[in-house]
């Protein structure tokens, strides 16, 4: 069985829990929690088929802070700076919006959003566009030179649609 990060309120696989209740009841659970985590990561390691030198697995609490930490790290290491865009999907959870349009504004990066069909102009506010550029459903008219990251779901939480 495979889990990966879900919309809130999803189930818990038993070997989870059974993990946790390990974890959090034993003696010396930092050093228990660190196995387990280190285990994780390279079994996604291998089922992804990523190269240990070259790809990294992120574990998090939720994908809401795994993209607020995301998105700041690529602030602080430089690799976003005033100009650069970054394109999101349109029915993107705001997860996925919230923390890029942050950075939009404190840094300067703009937004480019990429959507299913034409929206209508209340549509469009609702996107929050002071920080977008441009808006397309053809991705590949979204990306520049400027365009740094590409961050979307693979399956909406609120249509079910998948991209």
């Amino acid at each position: 069985q495979i889990f990966l990060e879900n919309a809130g309120g999803s189930q818990v696989p038993s070997q989870v829990i059974e993990h946790m209740v390990n974890g959090i009841s034993h003696r010396h659970r930092n050093l228990i929690g660190s196995k387990a985590k280190e285990d994780a990561r390279a079994t996604m390691m291998t089922i992804l088929g990523g190269d240990p030198s070259t790809h990294t697995v992120f574990l998090g609490a939720n994908a809401t802070s795994l993209f607020h930490t995301l998105a700041e790290r690529f602030v602080e290491s430089g690799y976003l700076r005033k100009g650069d865009e970054v394109v999101l999907a349109s029915e993107n959870h705001m997860a996925n919006v919230i923390p890029w349009q942050r950075i939009a504004k404190r840094v300067g990066v703009k937004i480019c959003w990429w959507t299913r069909r034409s929206l209508s102009e209340t549509q469009c506010a609702n996107l929050n566009l002071e920080y977008g550029t441009r808006m397309s459903t053809d991705l590949d008219s979204l990306l520049t030179v400027n365009t740094r990251i590409v961050c979307l779901s693979h399956a909406s939480n609120v249509l079910g649609s998948i991209r």
